[in-house]
């Protein structure tokens, strides 16, 4: 836990020469344990991410720190693909989601490791959306298994992100002139969505002062990367690269809340089997 008020106090800080005393005093011997919830919610983000980082490479949008990050995000879905993997074991709805996701992972890793052209900026928008909604499912089956309420926000700390990147990928694949109007729509709704979930995390009565600091801190990188997205008169340059920073920084902090949530929803419950879902 204290290294994840750490990570909150990095972010409140803006990374500030402050930061690192402030969290010399909280750091922990070890890594948080990350839940099968989290994970599963981490894929369903990564995904929209990998699209919107190789669509951004596409449009030459900060190219150098857009491949940084899309290596980051292929590790990082590795690792965390494994760890729901292993929580699987035992249940066959749960393997058979797993199983789904691993196939669809192989043909969309490949994609993002190949030059990026308009044909195949294309498909990875779609691969997204199909990893996204499989790593629905299987964030919805470690949910039901669990008695904790803090596990909702766990669940919807992690879906803003994947909004987040979802936002920021369909932004770009407009600018990359694909999607249409449809791409309008799907924008707009999914600015919704993250706007409604924002406020029902601001409004969660576990949430403790360093979550509140963080997720006010979200809403402000929310105001930038809002207007970004909707400000056409602005030079695409500009625009472009405050959507691609602001939905990254967006996506550290509502990771950093989600750790926090799974951290304290792991202290008040010992997480269930997905083979013991109820349903509600």
């Amino acid at each position: 836990m204290r290294a994840l008020k750490c990570s909150l106090l990095r972010l409140a800080a803006g990374f500030s020469l402050l930061a690192p005393l402030a969290c010399s005093a909280l750091a922990a011997p070890s890594a948080p344990t990350v839940l099968p919830i989290e994970a599963a919610g981490k894929l369903r983000s990564l995904a929209q991410r990998q699209a919107k980082l190789y669509l951004q490479l596409r449009l030459e949008v900060e190219p150098e720190a857009s491949q940084r990050w899309l290596a980051e995000s292929v590790r990082s879905f590795d690792e965390n693909l494994a760890l729901v993997a292993r929580a699987a074991q035992g249940d066959a709805p749960t393997v058979r989601i797993v199983t789904r996701i691993t196939t669809q992972w192989e043909g969309f890793r490949q994609t993002l490791s190949s030059p990026p052209d308009a044909r195949k900026a294309q498909s990875v928008a779609a691969d997204a959306e199909q990893i996204a909604l499989a790593a629905q499912s299987l964030a919805l089956r470690f949910d039901l298994a669990q008695d904790s309420p803090v596990f909702r926000l766990v669940d919807l700390a992690s879906r803003n992100d994947m909004l987040a990147q979802r936002l920021a990928r369909i932004y770009m694949q407009t600018r990359a002139g694909q999607g249409g109007k449809a791409a309008e729509v799907d924008m707009e709704q999914t600015r919704k969505e993250f706007a409604a979930g924002l406020k029902a995390l601001s409004d969660a009565a576990e949430n403790t002062p360093a979550i509140r600091a963080n997720l006010e801190l979200a809403r402000q990188q929310w105001l930038f990367f809002d207007m970004a997205v909707n400000d056409r008169q602005k030079s695409f340059d500009f625009a472009r690269r405050d959507v691609a920073t602001t939905s990254e920084r967006i996506s550290q902090m509502m990771t950093a809340a989600a750790q926090v949530y799974g951290q304290m929803a792991g202290s008040s419950a010992e997480p269930a089997a997905p083979a013991a879902a109820r349903k509600r």
